[in-house]
């Protein structure tokens, strides 16, 4: 009986998720490095590390692809018809091409995921960071510290996963039990550290923006954009949760190691496309206004407001109101301020930071209370 493939391991649904997100993220990248030079500002630690970051999504999506149209991955593992052996010790273009695959993807992935935290991390401590003195920044640097200490331990653990013996990796399963001990092990610890540091880092910038002195519904738009990396949040979920279904299940022979495969490098690649989302979308405040996600917002809800207003209008015969402006755009009076933004601890003492210095403009102005 043939295996159930899930839709994560059908081809076309590989190749539109390694196709889409790649092109999303060069979009968004870009993006970002316009904003940047538009405003002449220099490049900080959070733009440079979202370029590794990206550089290694491409490469996942890219091997990804190739992988499926040599298919490697997202099809059913091929068994010669004159192969009399046990799948154990089963070898061929296939598998080797999918374990080769597999191997690049798990070094690429604790870069770029490394790297996409590092971002975020960089980014909150540019925003929240008034002073070293505060817990914020001392919290800060230690989480960016410890998510270094995991990327590189993590990312030469899988390098020297087989002590040297790399052909074992892309060899048999006997091989890569016999030369590789532990990996599903290691994967499994990676995938549940991963995940808990996609939370912390996710739930950390939500507790500062609401302790700043600003309307309710300005705190719930900048944490709405803040919880954007959600989506990698599920995707680290999901695909822990499968390497523990696995790891609890133990080796089984009649399970398609072809898609076992496909189900790892699918939700990695989802967890790092959308990462890079998450962390770029908060920083493309100098776009034009008109792009800009909260005037967005306000403009519709401002649409919406004056249609319901006509209706009104209408049902009282009430003149001709065509002509009125639906759409304003956000000024000083509406909360944002062009200055320098003055932070207020509990403990009284201020910091002017320069609008350099203070990436996102929907907050500035507003006071820690």
């Amino acid at each position: 009986m043939a295996p159930y493939q899930h839709y994560y391991e059908k081809p076309g649904y590989v190749i539109a998720a390694c196709m889409v997100l790649s092109v999303i993220d060069i979009v968004v990248v870009v993006l970002r490095i316009w904003a940047r030079l538009k405003k002449k500002e220099p490049f900080k630690a959070d733009d440079w590390f979202i370029i590794p970051a990206l550089l290694n999504t491409l490469g996942i999506g890219i091997s990804m692809t190739f992988a499926v149209s040599q298919h490697a991955l997202a099809y059913r593992t091929v068994i010669p018809a004159d192969f009399r052996g046990s799948t154990t010790t089963l070898i061929t273009p296939q598998i080797i091409l999918a374990s080769q695959v597999e191997y690049a993807f798990g070094l690429m992935l604790c870069l770029g995921l490394g790297c996409v935290k590092i971002s975020i991390l960089s980014f909150y401590l540019r925003i929240f960071s008034v002073t070293r003195e505060t817990m914020t920044h001392k919290a800060m640097v230690g989480l960016t510290a410890l998510i270094a200490a995991w990327m590189t331990a993590f990312f030469f653990t899988n390098l020297l996963v087989c002590k040297g013996n790399f052909w074992a990796y892309w060899s048999s399963a006997v091989n890569l039990q016999k030369f590789c001990p532990g990996t599903t092990y290691k994967s499994l610890v990676f995938a549940i550290s991963d995940f808990i540091t996609d939370v912390v880092i996710l739930a950390a910038p939500i507790p500062l923006v609401w302790r700043l002195n600003m309307p309710t519904k300005r705190k719930i738009a900048v944490s709405v954009v803040f919880l954007v990396g959600a989506g990698s949040v599920v995707a680290s979920l999901i695909r822990m949760v499968q390497i523990i279904s696995l790891f609890r299940k133990g080796f089984n022979p009649n399970d398609d190691e072809i898609y076992l495969i496909t189900t790892n490098l699918y939700w990695g690649m989802i967890s790092c496309g959308v990462g890079i989302i998450a962390a770029c979308l908060p920083t493309l405040h100098s776009l034009p206004k008109h792009w800009n996600l909260l005037t967005i917002v306000d403009s519709a809800r401002s649409i919406l407001k004056m249609s319901s207003r006509r209706s009104l209008l209408d049902d009282t015969d009430h003149p001709d109101t065509r002509g009125v402006a639906v759409g304003r755009p956000y000024t000083q009076n509406a909360g944002f301020s062009n200055t320098s933004v003055r932070l207020q601890s509990k403990k009284s003492y201020q910091h002017s930071l320069k609008p350099e210095e203070f990436p996102m403009d929907d907050l500035r102005g507003y006071e820690v209370v």
